[in-house]
């Protein structure tokens, strides 16, 4: 009875997991989609005016006979006829809006990108500056070593040098350090992993979300894939590395990425 259990809740696990990940897939698609939706919204309402004033025009000719039939005062008359014209107004501003928010959803998704190609390079560059300046047969682990206690050092209060279940991590790809348990940081990068294998990509945010700390702006729109991750970059797990330092008296853990998050990761 105990095992049929264990298989029964096994299952509804995993059914769940699948429906979690399936909205999520979908929210995110939407999401990079809306601007060209909008885009054809705000076209359909072009025409949409278009029709509608046609018809207010038609409209506003039998209150204009009306009017006079009634004998009605210009302001009496404007009332009359000024209701005829709401659609054609309502679907004017629905356009509008399409139109404005189809602009403002792209110049939000150019700022992501740009960012994400600026702290990517930045991170390039600062590698390439410092391996230069270092030498000996662990120069590329030093150098990663040397990168975070310069952005460290002098950052850390005294709640990160607090003894406890915690331990104070950095994370290369988004340049920021937090705590978190060893245990939390291998779940959080086999789950990763798992959901790579299973839907076929992941986005850098899912990490963070494993691991219980904020998103990056930018952390949707890089990620890993199977198809472009094999066929373009030599990878099929997302490797993670862990490099112990000391930072003004504080153990450090540096977590690397060798194959870093890509942009062209949702077309594979």
């Amino acid at each position: 009875m105990k095992r049929r259990i264990e298989k029964w809740e096994t299952r509804e696990l995993r059914r769940r997991t699948k429906n979690s990940m399936n909205f999520k897939t979908l929210r995110r698609k939407i999401k990079r989609a809306m601007p060209t939706i909008l885009t054809f919204i705000g076209a359909g309402g072009v025409i949409g005016v278009a029709y509608a004033a046609s018809k207010a025009g038609e409209k506003k000719v039998e209150l204009e006979k009306q009017a006079k039939e009634e004998r009605l005062t210009k302001s009496e008359a404007f009332f009359l006829i000024a209701p005829a014209y709401g659609p054609t107004i309502g679907i004017a501003a629905g356009t509008m809006a399409c139109i404005f928010g189809a602009n403002k959803l792209n110049k939000k998704q150019q700022a992501s990108l740009i960012s994400a190609y600026a702290i990517l390079e930045r991170s390039y560059s600062e590698y390439r500056k410092t391996a230069s300046d270092l030498l000996g047969n662990d120069g590329d682990k030093e150098i990663v070593k040397e990168m975070v206690k310069s952005k460290l050092s002098g950052n850390l209060n005294s709640a990160d040098k607090e003894d406890g279940e915690k331990q104070l991590f950095y994370d290369m790809a988004s340049e920021r350090y937090f705590q978190a348990t060893k245990e939390t940081v291998m779940a959080a990068e086999y789950m990763l992993n798992r959901n790579m294998a299973i839907r076929g990509y992941a986005p850098l945010n899912e990490f963070y979300g494993f691991l219980g700390i904020p998103e990056m702006s930018f952390g949707d729109e890089i990620g890993w894939s199977l198809g472009t991750g094999w066929d373009f970059y030599g990878y099929q797990w997302i490797d993670f590395t862990h490099e112990e330092t000391e930072v003004d008296g504080v153990e450090v853990t540096i977590i690397r990425m060798p194959f870093e998050p890509h942009l062209d990761y949702i077309d594979g």
